[in-house]
């Protein structure tokens, strides 16, 4: 085992966004940078051993852990049946720590990793569940401030139904410096105990934040405009009259800064939640940020195993 936890025996699981402080993003950004750069880094780490499990198959999420794992000089096992299949939760996560330094897992139940949190001697990494999706907005932070220089000061609208991306995003965005606003449909607002934190976030950073059915006061002067899948709802003409209005579209665009980009954590549904014309424009770097997903992910597994305090 390379990993010992921290004195007191604080483990740095992460299962949200709420796992780190503005320090640790700054610092798994900037260390990020440098695993994009010609001129690699050298890790703290020897050789670590990961596994990835995954409920269901996961392209993006395979590639990138797998890359991650690959410029660290470590080894990633992937599983694709998911955790607790014959052992309980809390054997799995003896299994795991017997066995590995990490563990990512992919989930439908964060309360799942939550229990497993608690079992494991190493870090639980959430590569997603039904609650947040944590490390994937690390690749958002990361091409936001590759393509203006700087995250403070920064607004970003997510437009939509809100979801585990969502979540995190709102989450983040204070502790970035950033302004975030919400526009979603009645009835697929952020929860309740989100928007709370969110608002006290925002509060102790300084930072603005705006809940709002208006996709228009959400985008306005926005210089991030983000979306993600809608639910399938079962009647396809209720679905268009909710949903349609906040369907990311060339208007919708035109409504941020003259130099906004364009996200979504794909996969996209085109013509769904956002237009072709959108997805495929200049202003969208939905594609480009994937080049962001192995960097931020090997980054943030250093942090977890503690290179920031090596």
């Amino acid at each position: 085992m390379i990993f010992a936890g921290l004195p007191g025996g604080t483990m740095r699981h992460v299962l949200s966004v709420s796992d780190w402080r503005r320090e640790d993003i700054r610092w798994i950004l900037s260390r990020a940078c440098e695993w994009k750069s010609a001129h690699r880094p050298v890790t703290c780490l020897r050789a670590p051993r990961g596994a990835l499990i995954l409920e269901r198959p996961a392209l993006r999420t395979r590639i990138a852990y797998e890359s991650a794992m690959h410029l660290l000089g470590g080894s990633l096992t992937v599983f694709d049946s998911g955790v607790g299949t014959s052992d309980s939760i809390d054997d799995v996560g003896r299994v795991l720590s017997g066995m590995l330094d990490i563990a990512f897992i992919r989930t439908r139940s964060h309360a799942m990793l939550e229990q497993l949190s608690k079992t494991a001697t190493i870090p639980i990494i959430n590569v997603l569940s039904n609650r947040e999706h944590p490390v994937e907005v690390l690749a958002d932070a990361l091409t936001i401030r590759d393509t203006f220089g700087n995250t403070e000061g920064r607004k970003i609208a997510f437009v939509g139904t809100a979801g585990n991306v969502c979540t995190s995003l709102l989450l983040l965005a204070p502790l970035l410096g950033m302004d975030a606003a919400v526009a979603t449909p009645e009835g697929f607002a952020p929860s309740e105990d989100t928007l709370r934190q969110v608002r006290a976030l925002a509060s102790s950073h300084g930072t603005g934040f705006m809940d709002t059915r208006s996709v228009e006061e959400a985008v306005r002067d926005a210089d991030v405009v983000y979306t993600d899948g809608w639910p399938r709802l079962d009647d396809a003409d209720e679905e268009e009259r909710l949903l349609g209005p906040y369907r990311v579209t060339p208007p919708v665009m035109a409504q941020a800064s003259a130099d906004a980009i364009f996200l979504h954590c794909l996969p996209a549904a085109r013509n769904r939640e956002v237009t072709h014309d959108v997805l495929d424009s200049e202003q969208s770097y939905a594609f480009r940020r994937l080049e962001n997903l192995a960097p931020t992910s090997a980054a943030m597994i250093e942090w977890a195993l503690e290179c920031d305090s090596a």
